[in-house]
């Protein structure tokens, strides 16, 4: 990526099969000068419900989070400006996994968190997570991305509050008892 020539990086995994219009979505996407980064939906080459089951869960909870300002895109689906990858210094080769996530929050920290988007509009497929392991370990997993979502969705939930919360300044009595239920979860 370091030696790419363009002005955006798109990237995708050997084993991924990109939307016949990826490479125009991405340049339609970033018409909008201020996004930096971007991802979107994957999904399993194998139309089974197991094998998309892993996808299936982390696209609404990929959605989520945006909606709350954090973008997580996925490696398998990225695009990316060169000259913001280059100031925040590309991927953290040290890391072994998540250097996607770790990446959107270096670059969201530098530019602010309108600078990445999460988005169903550009989409790939690619090989199953599990190939050929049992259906046993599948739920595993499924269930460890099941309490992550569950247990960062409650964060993020409590970080919005807690915006809403500091950035209105009302006298609205009606307003200030719903920011009040939303921060304090009752």
């Amino acid at each position: 990526m370091l030696k790419a020539r363009g002005e955006i990086i798109a990237s995708t995994d050997a084993d991924s099969i990109p939307q016949k219009n990826w490479l125009e979505t991405i340049e339609k996407l970033f018409k909008n000068k201020k996004l930096l980064y971007l991802g979107g939906t994957i999904l399993s080459t194998e139309n089974t419900m197991y094998s998309n089951l892993p996808f299936v869960v982390y696209d609404p909870f990929a959605r989520v989070n945006q909606l709350f300002g954090i973008s997580l895109v996925w490696g398998p689906n990225t695009a990316v400006r060169k000259d913001a990858f280059m100031k925040v210094g590309g991927f953290d080769t040290n890391l072994r996994t998540g250097d996607d996530w770790e990446f959107t929050l270096r670059i969201q920290k530098k530019f602010g968190i309108r600078s990445t988007l999460y988005t169903n509009a550009l989409r790939v497929k690619t090989s199953p997570p599990f190939g050929l392991l049992s259906l046993r370990v599948g739920s595993i997993f499924t269930g460890v991305v099941v309490a992550f979502t569950f247990v960062f969705a409650s964060a993020c939930v409590e970080k919005l509050a807690l915006r809403i919360k500091t950035a209105v300044s009302t006298k609205n009595v009606a307003v200030k008892f719903f920011i009040t239920i939303l921060v304090s979860g009752n």
